[in-house]
């Protein structure tokens, strides 16, 4: 810190020099500082080096607390690296098939069993090849079409629909790319038909995935003479859950010491769910680090009441 003003309590002086310090090390910035913290780059460097004009203590508070959260998370696991499962084998193959050849690929599966990291791993397998978009609710053709000519590097400012997808289709137009789609149950009509004459112009494989609702946006009333169906190479069933393998997999990948007993116990309780599994794993990893136990059976039943309330899906 430069200056030491008056307005700088003897408390925000100190916590200057710890954020300051923290800042030194390799791998940090106060530009993702100030994301975190959600103030501006500006504003961190005016209050470390003493010149913010008003007292500094809420936006010293607000680094400090991003800080200790980072800290946390590298303390601790919280989340699962991508793992090979029987969702992501799946899920895959679709994905290989319709980058071979160049046309739609589908996969339908509940929520929370993996098929935003699978999607996310295979472009990082594919970087020059794969291309990720994630649809969204109220993203029309438009939006979705400037997304991806931005992905692909296409030039496509104050552009029309149509002269967007022109352009994207020239640019793709005899690469190897495969588009994947995720969520994509929330494309509109419109935007699925321009990814219809970009797959056929352009000669490139589209990947929609998503919950089972996208079964009723591709499926046409013409059967296997619609526009979309009659482009989709394969249908895959859709996918309920991650097994029991695949369970043990992700605990094994999280880090976690799991016993058989333990590992029943968590199967049965994330009833298939990737996502409920890695929220047990992690509030059951802080309860064993608190108390100093062992993973058990008791205490994963335990943890499964107080974070999910213990619910089960209907028979």
């Amino acid at each position: 810190m430069n200056k030491k003003p008056k307005h700088y309590s003897a408390a925000d002086i100190a916590m200057c020099r710890r954020i300051s310090a923290w800042l030194d090390k390799p791998g940090r910035s106060r530009a993702a500082l100030a994301r975190a913290a959600g103030i501006s780059s500006g504003t961190v460097s005016l209050v470390l080096s003493g010149e913010y004009v008003s007292p500094p203590t809420a936006h010293l508070e607000a680094m400090f607390g991003a800080i200790e959260r980072q800290t946390a998370r590298r303390r601790e696991s919280s989340d699962i690296p991508f793992t090979v499962t029987s969702v992501s084998k799946a899920m895959f193959s679709v994905i290989r098939r319709a980058h071979l050849d160049r046309d739609f690929g589908l996969f339908a599966g509940r929520v929370g069993i993996g098929k935003s990291m699978a999607l996310r791993e295979y472009q990082n397998q594919n970087r020059r090849a794969a291309v990720l978009l994630e649809a969204f609710p109220g993203a029309g053709a438009a939006v979705v079409m400037r997304l991806l000519a931005q992905r692909i590097g296409a030039p496509a400012r104050r552009r029309t629909i149509a002269d967007i997808t022109a352009v994207v289709v020239e640019t793709l137009r005899g690469s190897d790319t495969i588009i994947l789609i995720d969520e994509a149950e929330t494309l509109t009509d419109h935007a699925l038909l321009h990814l219809r004459r970009i797959s056929d112009a352009a000669g490139v494989g589209v990947v929609l995935v998503g919950t089972p609702a996208l079964m009723g946006l591709v499926y046409d009333p013409d059967g296997k003479f619609g526009q979309i169906t009659s482009r989709i190479g394969f249908w895959p069933p859709i996918c309920q859950s991650i097994s029991a393998d695949d369970a043990r997999a992700l605990a094994a990948a999280y880090g976690a010491d799991v016993g058989e007993g333990a590992m029943a116990a968590l199967a049965e309780a994330c009833q298939g769910s990737a996502r409920a599994l890695r929220n047990l794993l992690r509030n059951a990893g802080r309860h064993c680090q608190k108390h100093g136990a062992a993973l058990t059976a008791d205490i994963v039943s335990s943890i499964d009441k107080q974070t999910m309330g213990g619910r089960r899906l209907a028979a």
